[in-house]
């Protein structure tokens, strides 16, 4: 699945594929996952599930304003 996130760094927003066949799904969905960012080169730290749902509510435009910043740390 193809999502984004946003650098909380630089602003930068920032596509990546997230692995999301049903094993993946059940095996990460409340665990952290680590996003080493091109831009600023720090690694970004964000739920799975996070990510996840955020990808998914995209192709379907609906996506609330704190979902868009994808809530990385």
């Amino acid at each position: 699945m193809q999502t984004e996130f946003t650098c909380p760094s630089t602003g930068a927003q920032l596509a990546f594929d997230l692995p999301s066949d049903e094993r993946t799904i059940v095996r990460m969905w409340l665990e952290p996952i680590s996003l080493r960012c091109p831009v600023c080169n720090a690694l970004h730290e964000t739920g799975y599930r996070d990510v996840y749902l955020t990808g998914l509510m995209s192709e379907f435009k609906c996506l609330p304003a704190d979902v868009k910043q994808a809530r990385l740390h």
